[in-house]
């Protein structure tokens, strides 16, 4: 019989409290507050790291009177437990959703000029599975990392990004489709002097008082370059914001423009007391992406939402440079 190898050895010793000790620990930076934490002694977290340590036969974190911190070994465990208590939870998940369907949850990234698209598929569901839970959380993706999908703190996040999906270089880690192309539109509230108007030119606007999204953003972008494009003035911007229901509140009560997604007005235009204006703006490309984590055993709840997604959002889709 072949002798066990130094892995196998390991692996018949290690512990998945003691893991889970040595995660919490790594995420505290100190023993004490570890300890506190999970409602046990200080000297009994240090009897399992150490007891770690010796079953690894590595030193995980360098002591200091400040408290702890991982060493390169301490950091590749820390990696990979991670991982693999999120393949746990995710295969619990999975389990439980074998023994019912109806029950569960799943977390969801997306700004809420996204969520509010998404309105209609989360009736659907609760409508046929009342007890499933569904976290939707403000994700504005700065970077096309996407933190919370590399850190498996959402199953998905939905993002737009600017321009076509192949000029763009994500994290090796992410797997990105494109849901829809959208496009910009220009809005006003329903009274306003502008909502009857059948044609408008952009020079006609380009005095009136406008709010927009931080300059950041692909909205905010795309009325700028237009401006310049038709050799007009920038706007007067009266306020900044990425709040949804602010810029809806204030377009309804007051005099202002602002801008929207063509997608958000084609779901929701019945219901939003504001009316796109028949202003052309400069041509662009808009993908709305889909992103997941590679390689990650998937929540069958968000599996099945993801599917759905899919076949509704095609009805969203406008044509590239419209």
């Amino acid at each position: 019989m072949a002798k066990p190898d130094w892995w196998t050895l390991a692996a018949r010793k290690l512990k998945l409290r003691d893991l889970r000790v040595f995660q919490i620990v790594a995420q505290c930076g100190s023993m004490g507050r570890a300890a506190a934490e999970l409602g046990v002694t200080q000297s009994a977290v240090s009897q399992m790291i150490l007891s770690l340590e010796q079953i690894l036969g590595v030193k995980l974190f360098d002591r200091t009177a400040q408290g702890v911190t991982p060493t390169t070994y301490g950091r590749a465990l820390e990696e990979g437990v991670a991982q693999s208590a999120d393949t746990l939870e995710q295969t619990l998940r999975r389990i439980s959703f074998l023994q019912d369907p109806t029950v569960g949850e799943f977390r969801i990234g997306c700004a809420d000029t996204v969520s509010v698209l998404l309105v209609p598929l989360i009736e659907k569901m609760f409508k046929q599975s009342p007890r499933v839970t569904a976290h939707i959380l403000d994700t504005v993706a700065p970077t096309l990392h996407v933190p919370a999908v590399l850190e498996r703190q959402i199953d998905f996040a939905i993002v737009r990004i600017a321009g076509p999906i192949d000029t763009h270089q994500f994290h090796p880690d992410l797997r990105v489709e494109v849901l829809f192309h959208d496009r910009t539109i220009i809005v006003a509230g329903k009274s306003s002097k502008w909502a009857r108007r059948r044609k408008i030119e952009l020079s006609e606007v380009q005095g009136e008082n406008w709010i927009l999204p931080p300059p950041e953003t692909l909205n905010h972008q795309v009325v700028l370059q237009s401006f310049a494009a038709a050799g007009c003035q920038p706007p007067q911007i009266n306020l900044l914001t990425f709040s949804f229901q602010l810029r809806t509140k204030l377009l309804s009560d007051s005099p202002y423009l602002s801008v929207m997604p063509r997608s958000v007005m084609k779901m929701c235009g019945d219901w939003l007391p504001v009316k796109s204006l028949p202003v052309a703006l400069r041509p662009h490309v808009w993908p709305t992406v889909l992103v997941t984590l590679k390689n990650r055993t998937p929540n069958p709840l968000a599996e099945i939402f993801v599917k759905q997604l899919k076949a509704d959002m095609r009805s969203l889709d406008v044509a590239i440079g419209s």
